[in-house]
């Protein structure tokens, strides 16, 4: 199945990515088969694999093997392909392997992996929107990273407000559903 959309989520750690990927999947749930899709997943699964370690111990002890993860994808999988990841993620397109009508990528957050896959994308006729997330409550830190001088299609300021997270929500379907059905505004 060719994608009908692919949403790239770029911000910093703690900005809240993952949640709002996961209320995108339940609200299209309904009407569209929605999948996360994370590069780091592919990093996470080599790294448990060469340390002896199960994913469960390295999501639960994610601080002690960080620096390790960030040596694997800068040192190894990233040493001769920068586009590593987002080359990854559109094999697995071209195969197949991802089927889905929306694709959410949870975790953009280098130039070659954004550029690669919007070229492949744009290539393949397969609309997408990036997505700067923000989040005004979480004291900016110094892991994870933003495309801060990157044009995203749309800001979502993440709040622990539900009034405003609603409001942002509603602002993020609006432009998605525009996109997927262009005569229909909103549901």
């Amino acid at each position: 199945m060719k994608p009908r959309l692919v949403i790239g989520l770029s911000g910093k750690a703690k900005t809240g990515k993952d949640y709002i990927c996961k209320q995108l999947i339940e609200h299209f749930g309904s009407c569209f088969a929605a999948k996360r899709y994370a590069f780091a997943d592919h990093l996470k699964e080599v790294y448990a694999e060469r340390h002896g370690i199960t994913l469960l111990d390295l999501e639960q002890n994610k601080e002690i093997h960080r620096q390790g993860l960030i040596d694997l994808a800068e040192k190894d999988l990233k040493a001769d392909d920068q586009a590593y990841f987002g080359r990854r993620f559109c094999r697995e397109l071209d195969y197949g392997q991802i089927d889905a009508t929306i694709i959410i990528i949870t975790d953009i957050r280098y130039h070659a992996e954004l550029f690669f896959t919007l070229g492949y994308l744009e290539a393949k006729h397969i609309p997408q929107i990036l997505i700067g997330v923000q989040r005004d409550e979480v004291e900016d830190v110094q892991c994870g990273w933003c495309l801060d001088d990157v044009k995203v299609d749309h800001v979502f300021h993440n709040s622990q407000d539900k009034t405003k997270f609603k409001s942002e929500m509603q602002s993020l379907l609006d432009l998605v559903y525009n996109i997927l059905s262009p005569t229909q505004k909103s549901l």
